[in-house]
Formats: structure tokens, C-alpha cells, sequence
């Protein structure tokens, strides 16, 4: 399918001089449907296989570790980052993160709030040995 375009749009009047202009739900639903999960059809054609190593991350708002963890199996990844997205403190528009990372054994390690350059740091530090594994 394709994106929507500005004939699949309705539109509401507010006023004498402005009109906004939103997408039917349908045009919504097929712009989203351009879309597919890479990271899922990456982990369905390797069944299994240790090529290529996935890795998943997860913002989540509640549940983050179950939900994660449910996206990993779902998807077939190694492992995953997941972050719970819900404060203001960390995450989006912010200079620092948290979160865990968990793996398809079961693995959980806490990456405690520190800087979003060393929170990259520390996950490919954790990963690295998983990497050189895969190889």
C-alpha cells in the first residue's frame, strides 16, 4: 500500500481562517502499513541461526523488562534494550539513559542513569563477548 496522500484526508473548519486537515483513519492505517518490522523478518529467515546477531531496543511506558522481554521472543533477537520511557528524567529529549538489557537466555543487566555516550559504551561492552560468539 502507499502513504497517504492529501486526497485521503477529511477536514475540520475552526473559525473563519483556519482549517486543519487530518487523515482518515483508513489513509492512517495505510501509511503505517508501509512500513514493516525489518528486525522481526530478520529474526524469522535466520531460524535460529547465529547470523546475523539482532538486537532490539524497547522504549516502554510500563511492564518494560515483560514487555521487552515479549518483543525479544516475538522477534527472534538476541538480545534487547529495553528503557522505560514514562519520566522525563531520561530517554527522549534528554542528555542521559537507563534501562536493561536482557537477553534470549534470560540474561538481565541493569545499566544504571549515566550519559546516552557512555549508556552506547556500556551496551557494546556487555554485548561485545555475545558479538565475537556469533562469529
Amino acid at each position: 500500500s502507499t502513504a497517504a496522500t492529501a486526497s485521503a484526508t477529511t477536514t475540520a473548519n475552526y473559525g473563519d481562517d483556519v482549517v486543519l486537515a487530518a487523515p482518515t483513519e483508513k489513509a492512517a492505517r495505510d501509511a503505517f502499513d508501509v512500513y514493516a518490522d525489518i528486525l522481526a523478518e530478520l529474526g524469522r529467515r535466520r531460524a535460529g541461526a547465529a547470523k546475523p546477531f539482532l538486537v532490539g531496543f524497547a522504549a516502554e511506558t510500563e511492564e518494560v523488562a515483560s514487555r521487552a522481554q515479549d518483543k525479544l521472543l516475538r522477534k527472534g533477537l538476541d538480545w534487547i534494550v529495553a528503557n522505560d520511557v514514562s519520566g522525563a528524567q531520561i530517554g527522549f529529549g534528554t542528555g542521559d539513559n537507563a534501562g536493561v538489557l536482557i537477553g534470549r537466555a534470560g540474561e538481565m543487566i541493569e545499566l544504571e542513569r549515566m550519559a546516552k555516550a557512555e549508556f552506547a559504551d556500556a551496551i557494546v561492552g556487555h554485548l561485545s563477548e555475545s558479538i565475537r560468539s556469533a562469529r
